[in-house]
């Protein structure tokens, strides 16, 4: 009999199952891997319980702890709506945060500026804290990219509905970026002055500062 931790709705959940064959046998993240369940289109892997709490991260996956419930990144996607300010900024800064590490970030826009590079002031706040995001280019948000998406962080409540319209079964991996500060938005500061800049990136930075702590880095 073990625990399994599993993405239900909009929160990750916890059952006591017992399985059949054992389907995954090996070590992984330092603790014994005893079985694996196929839910969604994922793997998510069920250990003895009181071995949750010795998983830890590798190079090539994240853990993700929600309220003591486990479940493994490889892919982030970060999105806002023009995908030159607020998204680009937050890749950046979880892409850093998470080094080395083979999970991957990138972002996109609802209705992405495509090809264009990070605005401005955007730019300049994030390279003033010791940021590159040189050669950045916007793109729009597809359902190719949302499917292949483990993890979603979006700035505002309503794009999670938006993401939602573009595919429904996305349900269960979009959050908010600022979920840890208290389901905390952050509002587009686009043409609102450097001022404005500078608060959206300090908002931003510690919204990922918390995701790469439960992240496992």
């Amino acid at each position: 009999m073990h625990e399994c931790y599993f993405l239900s709705g909009s929160e990750f959940r916890k059952i006591t199952v017992i399985f059949g064959p054992v389907i995954l046998v090996g070590w992984l993240l330092g603790a014994v891997v005893l079985n694996a369940l196929v839910l969604t289109g994922r793997i998510y892997f069920s250990v003895p319980q009181g071995l949750v709490g010795s998983l830890k991260p590798t190079r090539n996956v994240g853990i993700l702890i929600l309220h003591g419930k486990v479940t493994l990144f490889r892919k982030i996607l970060v999105v806002c709506v023009g995908n030159i300010c607020r998204s680009p900024t937050a890749e950046t800064l979880l892409r850093n945060a998470l080094a080395p590490s083979a999970i991957t970030v990138t972002s996109a826009g609802l209705a992405a500026r495509v090809g264009e590079a990070m605005e401005p002031s955007a730019l300049q706040v994030l390279e003033d804290h010791g940021h590159n995001a040189q050669g950045f280019k916007a793109r729009q948000i597809t359902p190719d990219i949302v499917n292949e998406s483990d993890l979603i962080l979006v700035m505002e409540k309503e794009h999670v509905k938006q993401v939602l319209k573009i595919a429904s079964h996305a349900r269960g991996k979009v959050f908010l970026l600022g979920k840890w500060q208290s389901e905390r938005e952050i509002q587009d500061p686009y043409r609102q002055g450097k001022a404005a800049f500078i608060h959206a990136h300090a908002l931003i930075e510690d919204a990922v500062s918390s995701w790469a702590q439960r992240l496992g880095h």
